[in-house]
């Protein structure tokens, strides 16, 4: 495809492609609010068009792209048409829009007045389709015949056709380009990026609505700089004035949100009109409503926000006057409910960070704020999620323990009501021996934890051992009932001391067990408390050097979730013996699996496990042979069901995606072919599932299936099957993070099936020596060097997480086959890379190539673009397409350039495609990249010390 012309309508006509300069007439040129800094051509429906400077000939295949804002009324938006023949779209007198090709009309689409839109007419072949936000209206099959007019906008050739509209941005290509939605947020009436901050006054990118800054400070944000409320706030002079509007901005609220107001234009107790949008229930609750005059009426609807202190996220709120208010969370519906309609003026212009009557400062936000938008109109979920996810590429991609709560028992700070006598030492609250009339008790509150989520507990407990002494941790709810009560050298089921055992009461005493006898707990016991909200069940695993082992497990009752406290006791016997605790840590999980029984392992979770020998071992499943050594929050929550095929995962993604998870792994299913899903439905399916994943915030990790041997009745057609998918159909997924082929470390090299000796005699399901091999192989493949906090382009920051002794690999060599068979690529010198996929440890690329058999020796291009060609005298790649281009400067903290090592990433999957060294300007440049991917470009200091990415999300640009 090749740009004919190209109309960015920044106050003229010009192309800015080429010469083909138009002219206007009758037309207001206004800043446009679509794109920043940007203008935009409003023509009044009567005088105003735009004549371009070309019209279309001969074409065969040719593309018109408009990016407008409609008003109501008939009219032109965009023609080459004599009034019998030659190509027009227009608006309907119903205010529907339809194309005409010569005579013929295609079907009509809906679209909404005051809002933006990109209309998208490909011509290929006879065959005219319209687009309207990158979903098809209709199609035309007529030959169009041109007539020797000029190409108009916001008229037809007469003039008898003015249509009122404001455009943007016109593009006429030679070619048909590819119908995507553009991310860019629809029309709006207020902008507020916080970057744009001169004194008190925060300006609105649409220069109509300058805000006045009462105390909020700016500080880092996902996007350049936010604003940062603690008791103060903005006034912005908006009003939303009842009826249609969407509030949209990300945030990222600090602990202790409790009533606390957001966006304010109603006073909270008095009777006013306008929105309230705040945090209650302590923070865990986002409420939104409009008043009406009557206090307590605001039609309010509340949505789960538990787990979101110091994280951000993009919160909307939408009110259709007389229908509904709604609230949404990272771009997904949230909550609902109806409201009654009011179009009556807001009380109180609309303020940021508190409510407007300012009766007290707990009804301030705490936290930041970025990426304001105000909008009259109700928007719908896809334009919401297309406002969130118009910065949500910037935000950086944090792995840390994902707390709830967390207490270090350095300080007895957070520690109430306490008896008895406690002290810290080094990183313990410890209890002396003391006397029968003393037992020491300390109390820790936690914040209110997600009813809908699971979540772990970690901690380390010791106790000195004598004849009827005991410690223990109680897990209260608010009003002090016991639901987990862990204790140290007792045994729950005779509730009677007893030296070494550990046990556990919960449900108010009616369920209690033994978890292992013969403890010394005088060194410190270490264990791991997960809730399986989906499982119904709460499992109890000690933390060993050689990693978790399972001691037990009981119902989960649905209470649970409602701790609030916990206690830290000695026993009340006589001479208590000392006690200590290190630390205590409430999570949601970082990581979570999800699958079928490949993925459940032998575990008590899985409701059929038949084949299974017990579950006296966590190290039969995978997950339990993977844990992540750089956290204390690394254990993998199983959400394995037997049986199950992509589609049955699919309807329960959900199971995964609800709990804050950082990574989910998802197995590509093992009951697909038996199920008759056919490749093509296995790939949807497993798609939709991945963009679930990416959409709740977390990564997508995806696993292969297993081969299964000649034990198995699949054996060979669905092994074929999983093997054919894997290498065919499995490329063509997007969000992706990482595919792991767990069928390395198990497979048969002879047979290319998985081994006898690492599986069950049903030739397919893994025995423990398989799920060893299969979790360690998950472990080390497994790529998780991630930064911590956010990084300014340019600017160079502390080292990643993960420091990876490393040199380049020095070539990627390539064999061609003389067949249709596609090329495998291989590194001569392996060696250990960030990103173990880039070359794995076999030395095989998992990067598929072409080859073409031209001459020998061939050449071959690798599908990102990055392979080479001996055979063109430049040595680059034979397509002009994939010779994209990346180029920068690299600068240290004081903006001077600086020579340095610099990486080019491919961004989905982290594999490396070029290394240069920056010259002495701080210039790099790389060439011969896809530009249909995106990349991430790192600049490394030769220490070690400092890593900085320069660009990401990067596309390539293909030179002229």
């Amino acid at each position: 495809m090749s740009l004919i012309a190209r109309y960015k309508l920044d106050g003229n006509a010009k192309d800015s492609e080429g010469t083909a300069h138009g002219t206007a007439a009758g037309v207001t040129w206004a800043p446009s609010q679509l794109i920043k800094g940007g203008k935009e051509a409003r023509l009044d429906g009567t005088t105003g068009q735009i004549t371009l400077g070309l019209q279309l000939t001969v074409q065969t295949t040719f593309s018109l792209i408009v990016w407008v804002r409609p008003h109501p009324g008939q009219g032109c938006l965009i023609a080459q048409h004599d009034g019998t023949n030659g190509v027009r779209i227009e608006q309907t007198a119903t205010g529907e829009i339809r194309a005409w090709i010569n005579g013929t009309s295609s079907l009509l689409g809906s679209w909404q007045h005051g809002e933006y839109h990109r209309v998208f007419l490909a011509y290929d072949q006879d065959v005219a389709t319209l687009y309207l936000d990158g979903a098809e209206v209709g199609s035309i099959s007529e030959t169009v015949i041109l007539p020797d007019t000029p190409l108009l906008v916001g008229n037809n050739h007469d003039g008898s056709e003015p249509m009122a509209c404001d455009v943007v941005d016109v593009e006429i290509n030679d070619a048909v380009a590819p119908p995507e939605q553009s991310a860019v947020p629809p029309g709006f009436d207020v902008h507020y990026t916080m970057d744009n901050v001169a004194g008190s006054t925060l300006y609105d990118e649409t220069g109509g609505y300058n805000a006045t800054i009462y105390g909020a400070t700016q500080a880092e944000g996902i996007d350049g700089q936010a604003l940062e409320f603690s008791g103060n706030h903005v006034d912005t002079g908006y009003r939303t004035n009842g009826g249609d509007y969407t509030i949209a901005f990300w945030m990222r609220p600090a602990a202790g949100n409790n009533n606390a107001a957001m966006c304010a234009e109603a006073e909270s107790t008095n009777n006013s009109y306008g929105l309230l949008f705040w945090l209650t229930n302590n923070g865990n609750t986002l409420t939104f409503g409009h008043f009406k005059s009557v206090s307590g009426d605001y039609d309010p609807v509340d949505a789960d926000f538990a787990g979101y202190v110091d994280r951000w996220v993009h919160v909307a709120a939408v009110r259709k006057n007389g229908q509904y208010h709604k609230i949404f969370i990272d771009g997904v519906e949230a909550a609902s409910g109806p409201c009654s309609a009011t179009t009556s003026t807001s009380t109180n212009t609309l303020k940021l960070g508190g409510n407007v009557d300012y009766i007290s400062d707990s009804r301030h936000y705490s936290g930041r704020m970025d990426g304001f938008y105000a909008y009259p109109a109700a928007l719908n979920a896809d334009k919401v999620m297309a406002l969130r996810n118009d910065l949500y590429s910037t935000i950086p991609f944090v792995l840390d323990e994902n707390f709830i709560a967390n207490d270090e028992c350095v300080s007895l700070d957070a520690w109430s009501e306490p008896t008895g006598d406690a002290t810290v030492v080094g990183s313990e609250i410890v209890y002396p021996a003391g006397s029968a009339s003393y037992p020491s008790s300390r109390l820790l509150t936690i914040p209110t934890i997600s009813p809908g989520k699971d979540f772990l507990i970690y901690f380390k407990i010791r106790q000195d051992q004598a004849s009827g002494r005991y410690a223990y941790l109680q897990m209260e709810n608010s009003s002090q009932v016991a639901k987990i009560h862990f204790i140290l050298n007792y045994n729950w089921p005779n509730t009677t001391p007893e030296v070494g055992t550990v046990s556990v009461s919960m449900n108010g005493g009616n369920e209690r067990f033994v978890l292992e006898t013969g403890i010394d707990t005088s060194v410190g016991v270490e264990y791991v408390i997960h809730i399986d909200v989906n499982r119904s069940a709460i499992s109890f695993y000690k933390v060993t050097q050689a990693g978790l082992e399972l001691k037990g497990s009981g119902a989960h009752f649905s209470s649970v979730t409602d701790i609030r406290r916990v206690k830290f006791n000695q026993g009340s016997g006589s001479g208590d013996m000392e006690a200590a605790l290190d630390y205590l840590s409430f999570c949601y999980p970082n990581f979570v699996s999800i699958g079928d029984s490949i993925a459940a392992g032998h575990n008590h979770f899985d409701p059929s496990p038949s084949f299974y020998p017990g579950i006296d071992n966590v190290k039969n499943s995978w997950q339990g042979n993977m844990y992540y050594a750089g956290l204390r929050n690394g254990f993998v929550v199983n959400k394995g069901i037997g049986s199950q095929d992509s589609g049955e995962l699919l309807a329960r993604i959900g199971e995964a995606t609800n709990h804050n998870a950082r990574y989910i792994f998802l197995q590509a299913s093992n009951n697909d072919y038996g199920a008759a899903i056919d490749q093509a439905n296995r790939t949807d399916n497993i798609q939709a599932s991945l963009t679930a994943i990416k959409n709740s915030g977390a990564r997508g990790v995806l696993l292969n299936a297993l081969y299964p041997n000649a034990n198995h009745p699949g054996n060979p057609a669905n092994a074929q099957q999983y093997l054919d998918w894997w290498n065919n159909y499995r490329p063509t997924l997007s969000n992706v993070y990482q595919a792991i082929d767990i069928n390395q470390p198990v497979i048969d090299s002879g047979t290319g099936y998985i081994d006898a000796a690492y599986c069950e005699t049903d030739g397919i399901h893994p025995n423990e020596a398989g799920y060893i091999a299969i979790g360690t192989y998950v472990e080390q493949e497994f790529s998780h060097v991630d930064e911590e906090g956010s990084i300014d382009p340019g600017v160079e920051i502390q080292a990643l997480l993960e420091e990876v002794p490393v040199k380049s690999f020095p070539y990627l060599a390539m064999r061609v086959l003389p067949t249709d068979q596609q090329a495998d690529g291989y590194n001569p010198h392996p060696q250990a890379v960030p990103n173990p996929t880039a070359i794995p440890r076999s030395g095989r690329s998992q990067v598929q190539g072409v080859s073409a058999l031209l001459a020998p020796p061939a050449w071959f291009d690798q599908r990102d673009g990055s392979g080479g060609s001996h055979l063109s005298p430049a040595g680059v790649v034979s397509r002009p397409d994939r010779q994209g281009r990346l180029r920068g400067n690299i600068t240290d903290q004081n903006g001077q350039p600086v020579s340095r090592r610099v990486r080019c990433f491919e961004r989905r999957t982290g594999r490396i495609v070029r290394e240069i060294w920056s010259n002495a300007a701080g210039y790099y440049q790389f060439d011969d990249l896809d530009p249909g991917k995106r990349f991430t470009v790192v600049a490394h200091d030769y220490s070690g010390t400092y890593n900085a990415v320069i660009a990401d999300n990067a596309q390539p640009e293909v030179p002229a």
